[in-house]
C-alpha cells in the first residue's frame, strides 16, 4: 500500500528519511521524489541528497526521481542537482531517474524522455515497457534526438521563464505576499491573502476577478491549503497584463 508523506513548508519541501517512522522502512520498496519540486519549485543540494540515498541502500530501497526539471534553471545560478551524480560512486544501485523533454524543450504533447540509472533495474524497466508502453512515432524520435542534442533553445526558454518570474516576484514582493524562492522550475509557489479561508476560494475569485487562473494547493494534498500555485506559461506581455488588472482589484480592496 503506498505510504503518503507530506513535506514540510518549515524544511523548505525537502524530503528527509527521518520523518520516516522507523517501523515501516524495512517494509518500503520504493520512494519517489522530485527535484525540482513541483508544485513548490524547491531546489534540493548535494548535502541535502546523500542521506536520502543512504537510507534507501541501508533499507534497500529503490529511489524513483522525477527530474523533468533539472534542465529549466535560471541564468547564473548552478544547474540543480541529479540523484545520478549522488549515485554514481555505487553504479547508481538502487536509483532510477526519469528525464524529459517536456519542460526542458516545450515538447509536452510529444511524451518522450528517458530513464537512467542502476543497469540491474533498467533492464526489468524494460521487460516491463514491452508490455504497457506505446511505440513512438517516428517524427516523436526525430525531433527528440534533435531536442536533446542542441542546449541553445533551452537557455532561451529559461530566460524567458526567468523574466516571466521576476514579473510576479516584484508584484509579490509590493504586495507583501509570501512566495517560496526558487531559481528552477516554470512555477511560483505561494501564500494565499489572510483574508481568505482557503486557496480555493483564492483562486476562484482571482480567475473571476482578473482572469488569472491558479492551482489550489489543496489539489496537491490538503496540507497545502493555505498556499497556490501560478504557472509562467502566458507570454511576458500577458502577465504584465494579468498583474496590472490584479493591481487594480487590489487597489480597491480586493484580492488583498
Amino acid at each position: 500500500l503506498p505510504y503518503e508523506h507530506i513535506l514540510k513548508k518549515e524544511k523548505n519541501y525537502i524530503f528527509d528519511p527521518a520523518d520516516i517512522p522507523e517501523e515501516l522502512c524495512s517494509s518500503i520498496a520504493a520512494v519517489w521524489l522530485c527535484y525540482p519540486h513541483n508544485p513548490t519549485g524547491a531546489m534540493i543540494s548535494e548535502k541535502e541528497m546523500t542521506p536520502i540515498y543512504e537510507w534507501c541502500l541501508k533499507y534497500n530501497i529503490i529511489l524513483l526521481s522525477d527530474e523533468c526539471y533539472v534542465d529549466t534553471y535560471f541564468e547564473g545560478c548552478p544547474p540543480p542537482n541529479s540523484f545520478l551524480k549522488i549515485s554514481e560512486k555505487n553504479q547508481f544501485k538502487n536509483t532510477l531517474c526519469f528525464f524529459s523533454l517536456s519542460k526542458r524543450s516545450g515538447m509536452t504533447g510529444y511524451r518522450t524522455g528517458f530513464v537512467a540509472g542502476d543497469k540491474n533495474l533498467l533492464q526489468l524497466f524494460a521487460k516491463y515497457r514491452l508490455n504497457v508502453g506505446l511505440g513512438t512515432p517516428d517524427f516523436v524520435q526525430s525531433a527528440a534526438i534533435a531536442a536533446w542534442s542542441e542546449k541553445t533553445h533551452v537557455k532561451e526558454r529559461n530566460q524567458i521563464f526567468f523574466q516571466k518570474r521576476k514579473l510576479i516576484e516584484i508584484f509579490f514582493n509590493k504586495h507583501k505576499i509570501e512566495y517560496l524562492k526558487s531559481e528552477s522550475t516554470i512555477y511560483i509557489w505561494a501564500n494565499i491573502p489572510n483574508q481568505f479561508k482557503n486557496a480555493s476560494i483564492f483562486v476562484e475569485q482571482l480567475a473571476l476577478q482578473t482572469g488569472i487562473f491558479a492551482t489550489p494547493g489543496q489539489a496537491f494534498g490538503e496540507a497545502c491549503e493555505g498556499q497556490f500555485r501560478l504557472a509562467l506559461v502566458p507570454y511576458v506581455q500577458d502577465i504584465e497584463r494579468c498583474l496590472k488588472i490584479w493591481e487594480e482589484k487590489i487597489s480597491l480592496g480586493e484580492l488583498s
